[in-house]
């Protein structure tokens, strides 16, 4: 902010065009359904005794205030050449200088790696987490839980490796997260699934015992 506040140009902003509405819509549930925190918040929520719904809130109010203020910044500074880069947060920080930083671009791809390094370890922490709660107590206790973590990690790396040497394999993931389907399947199938088949075990287990 500080660096490009003075490259502000409200001139850039367009208005409004005649069915934006919808197109407004539509890129909302894509940013939604391409945000990995939505999909850590039900296992993390696990975690938590209380203030579930009020965390989840504030975390959406602070990401829409956070994703306002870089569309506007995004559009007041670059203008045209917003719509044509692939990476136009990016491209913002290339043109922000502050005092000693001649660009600032360094530091975001610094803090950038830094981020995804934690952000793996979260999510294979929380897949071991989901996975090993699954397995039987028997499977628990004689150690062999213990692999799952290194199986997970090495799993995610060749996806990774794959995505890296296939550009398709990678359009066509960032395709299927964008349409929303991983989030209602973690949000609504599975848990269905999960009480569906908790109630037809209930219902067996009193057949069993009359």
């Amino acid at each position: 902010v500080l660096g490009v506040v003075e490259r502000v140009n409200p001139v850039n902003i367009r208005p409004l065009e005649d069915g934006s509405g919808w197109n407004i819509l539509k890129g909302a549930w894509t940013l939604c359904a391409r945000s990995s925190a939505i999909y850590l918040y039900l296992p993390l929520s696990e975690q938590l005794k209380s203030g579930r719904r009020k965390g989840f809130f504030w975390y959406l109010l602070c990401a829409g205030i956070l994703m306002e203020c870089v569309v506007f910044f995004v559009s007041t500074v670059l203008g045209e050449l917003a719509v044509k880069e692939a990476y136009p947060f990016f491209m913002l920080t290339t043109v922000a200088q502050i005092s000693i930083f001649q660009r600032m671009d360094a530091l975001h791809v610094c803090v950038w790696v830094a981020v995804c390094f934690l952000r793996v370890t979260l999510f294979l922490w929380a897949m071991r987490e989901q996975f090993v709660s699954c397995l039987p107590l028997h499977a628990r206790e004689n150690g062999r839980a213990r692999w799952v973590l290194p199986f997970f990690a090495l799993a995610t790396l060749g996806a990774a490796c794959g995505m890296l040497l296939q550009h398709q394999t990678a359009e066509l993931m960032l395709n299927l997260l964008s349409t929303g389907i991983p989030i209602l399947l973690l949000i609504v199938a599975i848990p269905l699934v999960c009480l569906l088949v908790g109630w037809i075990r209930g219902r067996l287990r009193k057949g069993e015992s009359a």
